[in-house]
């Protein structure tokens, strides 16, 4: 029979640390685009709330408010994969013993806010237009019920700004230490190279000797 093939690939630890660095700007767009859809479903709700005014919201609304809670269901889903993905680079960073601790310690501390993020106020934004679809089912209620949903969704918007704000300075940062990087690996490169030619054209003029 044929045996299966594995490849085992060798990186430097500046590559490995420059592959995490990538990954964690894959998640720094992915909450970014939460953000926008938060703000999308939080414009809705105050929307609703603007269109009411005066009236009481009935069960005519249910069906809108069953779907904005659907969709703010799908925000906080769409942040617990972001921790997942965190998590996978938290495991290669262990894994692969690459990685200062300072910034090992940063890594957990975004993951944590996330984590918390997802199980606190995006579950609460949740949790309050579901409240609020079940209550208009037993009968009419304020249209101000939907200002405390509107604040909960700010408070999640707010949260996620946070964490892409802080993911895009270390991108920045990271970057710049790249460039760094390879300008010292140039640097060497140049310096091994002339080093080289000297030791060429010394062993030259000795032969000429």
């Amino acid at each position: 029979g044929e045996s299966q093939v594995h490849l085992l690939e060798i990186v430097e630890p500046d590559l490995l640390e420059r592959i995490l660095t990538d990954q964690l700007m894959v998640v720094r767009d992915s909450l970014r685009q939460l953000l926008s859809r938060q703000q999308a479903v939080r414009k809705e709700v105050e929307d609703l709330r603007d269109r009411k005014s005066g009236q009481d919201l009935t069960r005519e609304e249910a069906v809108d408010l069953s779907r904005l809670r659907r969709d703010q269901s799908k925000i906080g889903e769409g942040i617990v994969r972001q921790v997942s993905e965190v998590d996978r680079v938290l495991e290669r960073m262990e894994i692969n013993s690459v990685g200062k601790i300072a910034w090992k310690q940063w890594v957990q501390r975004i993951r944590a806010e996330m984590s918390a993020l997802s199980s606190g106020e995006a579950r609460a934004a949740e949790t309050q237009l579901e409240d609020l679809r079940r209550a208009i089912q037993e009968g009419p209620e304020s249209p101000a019920r939907l200002d405390a949903v509107s604040e909960a969704q700010r408070r999640v918007e707010r949260g996620l700004r946070s964490l892409v704000l802080r993911l895009e300075e270390f991108g920045d940062r990271s970057a710049i230490l790249q460039l760094l990087r390879e300008v010292r690996d140039r640097q060497k490169e140049l310096m091994d190279q002339t080093s080289e030619e000297h030791r060429r054209s010394t062993a030259g003029q000795s032969g000429d000797e």
